[in-house]
């Protein structure tokens, strides 16, 4: 009798709690378990709208309305496939992933899939542009780190460019462009500049002479072409002696070429202690072959 009770109890206690639990759920978490679809809809519109606000008046707020507006949407994405509002929800989809900034690469696949989807859509130039974007803001912020999202960050953003010439963010882009140039460029000039410190001097000159071609543009033409100098002479230096005049002989038009490029240089008086090294060897060098040629004449 008194077990039978005790098990009477803990149902009705049980019963209790659920209906407690369930009254005191909120309107949005009820909202996502409904089958309304139109409401759902409504409502992650009204909750996008208003992180959207929340940014733009710079308030508090944006993030949870972006939550709820993500999760809508993604309960919608099947539901409205194949309808008129199909196009909405996958933007709106796109555009809550991106503010919530946990995923960017995320948010880039399902903007890039809107625009793949609808390419001629009303959103399809706005998804290309913020897939871009996407890769521009997960491209790393230091030189040293691995450069690939950069370079995929390129190539998004000029072929962006290239569909659509006449978009009112080209200026935006063009900043993009020039950031993320910039980044490539500083390093190239201090992956070169590594292979000198560290001693691989032909390494170091092909380097130099890469980061030239690549970045033709680069402010640090001047010291590049002054490293080049030095990398050409240590590499000359530290060669066999076959392949020293050869080395040494490039160092010296290393140097003439600069000193008529930047005859004002601050780097030009170290570069002439450079050629200066470099010439005098060559001096010793054609002393021993001629005192050689000499006693082969003498011998014959």
């Amino acid at each position: 009798m008194f077990k039978t009770e005790s098990i009477k109890r803990i149902y009705i206690f049980g019963a209790i709690s659920i209906a407690v639990l369930s009254g005191c759920k909120s309107g949005y978490e009820k909202l996502k378990e409904s089958g309304d679809n139109l409401q759902k809809y409504e409502k992650a519109v009204e909750y996008f709208n208003k992180g959207r606000d929340a940014i733009k008046n710079k308030k508090g707020g944006s993030f949870s309305n972006f939550q709820k507006a993500h999760d809508l949407y993604e309960s919608l994405l099947i539901p409205y496939k194949g309808t008129a509002k199909a196009e909405d929800v996958s933007y709106g989809m796109a555009y809550s992933t991106y503010y919530l900034g946990a995923d960017l690469m995320e948010a880039r696949f399902q903007f890039k899939t809107l625009a793949d989807e609808y390419p001629n859509g009303k959103y399809a130039e706005e998804a290309r542009f913020m897939a871009a974007k996407c890769l521009y803001e997960e491209s790393p912020t230091t030189y040293s780190l691995d450069q690939a999202n950069t370079y995929k960050a390129l190539e998004a953003i000029q072929l962006f460019v290239e569909l659509y010439p006449e978009s009112k963010k080209l200026s935006e882009c063009n900043r993009m462009i020039d950031a993320l140039r910039n980044k490539l460029e500083n390093k190239s000039f201090q992956n070169a500049k590594l292979y000198l410190t560290i001693g691989e001097y032909k390494s170091a000159v092909i380097a130099f002479r890469n980061s030239l071609r690549d970045f033709p543009d680069t402010p640090y033409r001047e010291e590049i072409e002054f490293l080049i100098i030095k990398s050409n002479y240590l590499y000359a230096k530290n060669s066999i002696e076959v392949r020293q005049e050869e080395r040494y002989t490039i160092t010296v038009d290393s140097y003439n070429s600069f000193a008529e490029t930047f005859p004002e240089s601050k780097f030009l008086k170290e570069a002439k202690q450079y050629y200066n090294a470099a010439s005098k060897e060559l001096e010793a060098i054609n002393k021993v072959q001629q005192a050689s040629e000499n006693k082969q004449v003498n011998n014959q």
